[in-house]
Parts: structure tokens; sequence; C-alpha cells
């Protein structure tokens, strides 16, 4: 059978994908480009805010059509599933399959039996606490860069946040299956490792925390380079500081979302720090690890919040020189504290006001930050050909800055390329002489 797999939100939904998609390939499913071209359309939803859910609602009502002439199959994934359960069957008629993020292993044989005639089937991650069956992936990964999970769920408890109702709380996976898959992957000769989770500098295995597990898989012959993607600005450390800065092959990056600049919002949302500590986390970053960058998540138009409270957030950018930043207009989620606790009382035209003022002065710094680059060689990693500028090749800095260039390299190879121009978004330069 014939597959189409789209997929939106976080690295979580691109993983639970990503696994997906080699439990389908082993048994013998053909990818698709399209729903037109396929006897199965699975999408991943993510729950995190409305806009995104309600994009692949319309995305699921347009096979309408499709679903009528042929009968394709048509299932809904991930976070979204989990949570809303039975009543998308009824908000959505043309759904055939419901299937949270621990249940995706089950997946194919749903589906084989709905193409048998059987009724709508519904599967749905069970509370669990030792659970490992949401790492498990097939080794056909041959790109340059995989991702690694190393813990499942969250439990933090974040006033706006979804994610621990959708995906339970916080399993850590023992480290020797971790630095098990970091092997496999590097022997289908996969540069660059990421290892991710909601929080992934809370990982903690007994007393095996992220700086030993960086440090063991140092030791991997093959990647040359190893990140982690996304850390709470309270879980992070100096020690983890010291192992980023003390080896090159660790990426200078870290995406640490602040989500507001204003102490009495960032108690509301319970993120346990002030504006103040925060600052002083990335000012401690930056000093023991040479060259690092860092980016940041911000809401805007939380319940309550007042003018004085997002210049406080817009003067947090400005502070800490962001590379980036993802900014989004503030969404109520069923079952949050914020939902139950706080009206949704921002006008939908002062968010959009206030997201597009955030948007333009991290436009800005990320521009200032970009300007540093000029007239300097820096390290990178080659992607392959950018998509925009066909003739040219695209990468990464070892601190995340996105490099398009002129050159002959090949990707997964590691080019020397000086920077003759930027803009907010990228550098842009050639392959240095020698």
């Amino acid at each position: 059978m014939r597959y189409y797999l789209e997929v939106s939100g976080c690295q979580m939904n691109k993983l639970d994908a990503e696994i997906l998609d080699g439990i389908l390939k082993e048994r013998g499913w053909i990818p698709a480009k399209s729903p037109k071209d396929a006897d199965t359309a699975l999408f991943f939803a993510c729950s995190v805010r409305k806009h995104a859910e309600d994009k692949v609602f319309s995305h699921i009502g347009a096979l309408k059509h499709i679903k009528k002439k042929r009968g394709i199959l048509i299932g809904l994934l991930g976070c979204t599933a989990q949570l809303q359960k039975k009543s998308l069957f009824e908000k959505l008629p043309l759904l055939d399959l419901l299937a949270g993020p621990g249940a995706l292993s089950s997946v194919p044989d749903a589906l084989e039996s709905l193409r048998n005639g059987a009724e709508k089937p519904l599967l749905f991650l069970e509370k669990r606490s030792s659970s490992y069956d949401s790492f498990r992936r097939c080794h056909t990964v041959t790109g340059i860069s995989a991702f690694v999970r190393i813990v499942a769920g969250c439990s933090r408890v974040c006033s706006y946040c979804v994610v621990p109702h959708a995906r339970g709380r916080a399993i850590e996976r023992p480290p020797n299956e971790v630095l098990s898959e970091v092997e496999a992957l590097a022997r289908n000769g996969v540069k660059e490792i990421i290892f991710i989770g909601q929080d992934v500098a809370a990982y903690r295995y007994n007393d095996y925390d992220l700086a030993r597990l960086l440090k063991d898989a140092l030791k991997i012959k093959g990647p040359v380079r190893f990140g982690f993607v996304t850390s709470h600005p309270a879980s992070v450390n100096r020690n983890l500081f010291e192992v980023i800065a003390s080896d090159e092959r660790i990426s200078r990056f870290l995406h640490l979302p602040a989500q507001s600049g204003s102490d009495r919002i960032l108690m509301m949302m319970r993120r346990n720090y002030t504006a103040k500590q925060y600052r002083e986390i990335v000012e401690l970053a930056r000093k023991i690890v040479p060259e690092l960058e860092v980016a940041s998540d911000f809401i805007v138009g939380f319940p309550t919040e007042t003018e004085k409270d997002f210049e406080e957030t817009r003067c947090l950018i400005e502070d800490c020189e962001f590379i980036n930043s993802f900014i989004f207009k503030y969404s109520e989620r069923p079952m949050t504290i914020a939902a139950r606790r706080y009206k949704d009382d921002v006008p939908k035209p002062e968010k959009q006001h206030r997201n597009v003022l955030l948007l333009k002065t991290q436009e800005r710094v990320s521009l200032l930050r970009k300007q540093r680059l000029l007239g300097r060689t820096l390290k990178v990693l080659v992607e392959g050909q950018d998509k925009k500028y066909k003739e040219r090749l695209i990468g990464r800095t070892w601190n995340n800055h996105i490099v398009v260039f002129d050159g002959e390299s090949k990707a997964g190879d590691t080019v020397s390329v000086t920077i003759n121009s930027v803009t907010p978004l990228a550098a842009f330069g050639s392959v240095a002489n020698g």
C-alpha cells in the first residue's frame, strides 16, 4: 500500500513520524508525495496551539472528494489525537484512525484491519511509568542529521502547556540504549546527533545526567557534531556549559525558551525563574562557552498581559541578543491550569499587534548578531542543496547560523566558508580557498 505522511509541530512529532515511516517501510509500504497518490493519508497534528490544529483539520477536510471517490484511509496521530480522542470522529467524520504518541507501533496493524473491513479503532497513550516503546525506531536513517529522543513526556507544570497531558510525565531513557542508537546511526553515516526532549537538560537516569551522556557519546566514532534541544532554563547548569565548552564537536547553541520577560507573567506561567535569573543563566553560558548562540520562545497576549509586561519581554530580547526566537500568540488550551484559572482577556487584534512588534524586534536583533559574522571564515556542516537558491549549498555553523554558499561540496562534508553578506535569517558566502 502507498501512504502519505504529513507532519506539523515540534521535533517530537517529527521523530514520531520518522519512527512510523520506518515501521511502514519495513512492512513493504511505499511512501507517496501526495494524498492523491496514496491509499492512506496520515497526519501528525500539534496540540500546543489551536492555529496549528485547525490547519491540520483543514488539510484533512480537503480530502473529502478523494475519500468519496476511492475510500482513502485517513489517520490523525500525535498529541491532538491523544487529547481529544473520540470527539474527533464527530468533528472530522472523514477520520478512520486516531493514535496517540505511544501507539505508533500499532498503526500498521490497525490500518490493515481497516482495509479488511474492521470498524474504526481508537488507539491512545495509556498512563505508563516504565515503558520505552515511544523510543523505538528502525535504523534506516541515512540523512546527515538525526534526532535521538532521550526523554519522553514532561514533568513540569507550566500553566499554559498541554504537553504533559498529551505525552505523560517524563520518562528518561537508559543511557546504554541511547548510546546504542547513536552507534547504529553512526554506522549509517549520520554526521550530526541531536538529543531531544521536552526538557532535555533535565535528563537524569539515576545519577547519569545529560552532561555525562554527551561525554560518553563523544567516544563514538563517526558523528562530527552533537547537540540537544529543548531546555527549560531551570534545568541547565554550569556543569553542562563546561562540558559543551570542553569539546568542539558539541554545538555552541542553546535553545532556551523564556516565554516572557515579565516576572508577573512568568509567575502566572509557573516557569520557576525570574527575568533577572534568566539573564544570569544566559550570561553564565556565554561566559563559559565561546561563540555560544541562544534562541528562545515567547508567548504574547498571555492572560492579563499589559503593555508594561510586553515591553519587559521586548527588552529581554534586546538584552539577551537571541539568534532567533519563535514567537506565538497565546491560545487557550484545554486541561491546562491557565485555561481553568485565567480568562483569555487580551483582544486578538492586540495579540497580533504585539506579535508583529516582537517579531520586528527579534529581526533587528538577529541582523545585529549576523553582522558580526561578516568577513569571518566559519566551519559549516553541509546539509545539501538550498531549496531557494538551487545553484548553492546550505549548511549550519557550530552555533546554528544558517549559511548559504557557493561550492562543490556534498551533504555531510565539513567546509570552511567566508561570509560576505547577511540577512536576519542567514549568512552568505563562499568556500574558503585552501
